[in-house]
Formats: structure tokens, C-alpha cells, sequence
């Protein structure tokens, strides 16, 4: 099971790919040279190349990642070297799972800081308020509980299945639910607005 994956500093781009894809490739060739029977990769719907916002996708969607995002670009690039491998060992079981955001309470602080930034009042969130949310049409995700995740995690390893499997629940949050949920309003925003965190 390849879980390793690093996404700080994101300003050094070289020591990521190092990591990540080539740390990816090491490990694809390891599990092949010692002839393991599976390899269970924890890939990202974010290896998805842009699709519609409106409605979901399946697996079988273009997983070319999107240029502007180095994240989404390599996590693409370690799924076609899965695809190389499975071309040229096709008695390896390989699987790939595609999470949403993963979120579970414990990491609430980290994930708040990742995403909100050090200018956001996090305070408010512990009384179930975000008094603006940012909104715009393309803002939607889906997010998904750490244990949901560790769950297909394990059915993988144990299971027979194999190929990509997308893991994320519904509700789509879109920046309206969000908002209702936590008694704010929305703020039309911009998309290079909201890019520019």
C-alpha cells in the first residue's frame, strides 16, 4: 500500500516531484522486482483533468490532471506509470483510489490553517458560524471522513478488486450549503480572487 505523499513547501516544486513522483516510481518498481500480488495506491480525484461542475464523473474520466496544478500534474503522472506497469505485468493487481478532501476532526485545526489561511476568525467555527462564504459557480468538492477512507483502504488490500475507485460522499458542498449550514452568507467571488490565496 502506497500512502506517501508530500504537499509542503508547496514553493519547492523540485523537492516534491523528487518525492512524490520519484518516490512513487521507486515504489512501483520495488513492488514489482519482489513480485508482490498487489499494489494499492492512494491516488486523488484531483488526478482528474478538468470536467463539468454540475455533475459527477466516473472513473473512466480523463486522469491527465489539471496543467495549472503541480499536485494534480503529478499525481496524473504516477497514474500513468500505474498504467505502464499494469500494460507490462498484468498479473499484478493494481488499485486506485480516488478521494475527495479528507477531513476528520482530530486534524481540524491543520486542515482550517491549510485551507483558510492565518487571516481567517477560526474561532467562530467552534459555535458553528462562518459569517461569509466565498461563492462562486465553479466552487464545489466533495470531501469524504478519514475513516470512510481508511475503510476503502482496507477493503482494497484484502478484497480482489481492481482499477480506480472514486471515495467521497454526498452531499457536493457548494459555497450555499456550506453557508446554511453555518449560518452565513455567501459572497460572490471571483475566481482569480479566489486563487490568489
Amino acid at each position: 500500500m502506497h500512502l506517501a505523499w508530500q504537499i509542503q513547501p508547496s514553493h519547492d516544486r523540485r523537492t516534491l516531484y523528487r518525492t512524490n513522483v520519484g518516490g512513487s516510481r521507486a515504489v512501483i518498481e520495488a513492488a514489482v522486482r519482489v513480485g508482490v500480488p498487489a499494489l494499492v495506491y492512494a491516488s486523488s480525484v484531483g488526478t482528474y483533468a478538468p470536467g463539468p461542475k454540475n455533475q459527477p464523473v466516473s472513473e473512466n474520466w480523463p486522469a491527465t490532471g489539471v496543467e495549472t496544478s503541480s499536485y494534480s500534474r503529478d499525481k496524473a503522472e504516477v497514474e500513468a506509470l500505474l498504467d505502464g506497469v499494469q500494460r507490462e505485468h498484468p498479473k499484478l493487481r493494481v488499485v486506485r483510489l480516488r478521494p475527495g478532501l479528507i477531513f476528520q476532526r482530530e486534524a481540524g485545526t491543520e486542515i482550517s490553517r491549510y485551507f483558510l489561511g492565518p487571516l481567517v476568525p477560526v474561532r467562530l467555527l467552534r459555535y458553528g458560524r462562518i459569517p461569509l462564504v466565498p461563492s462562486n459557480r465553479r466552487l464545489r468538492m466533495q470531501a469524504v471522513h478519514a475513516d470512510d477512507v481508511a475503510d476503502a483502504y482496507a477493503r482494497a488490500v484484502v478484497g480482489d478488486a481492481s482499477g480506480a475507485f472514486n471515495v467521497a460522499a454526498d452531499p457536493v458542498l457548494t459555497p450555499e450549503l456550506v453557508a446554511r449550514h453555518f449560518h452565513g452568507w455567501t459572497l460572490p467571488v471571483a475566481v482569480p480572487v479566489l486563487r490568489r490565496r
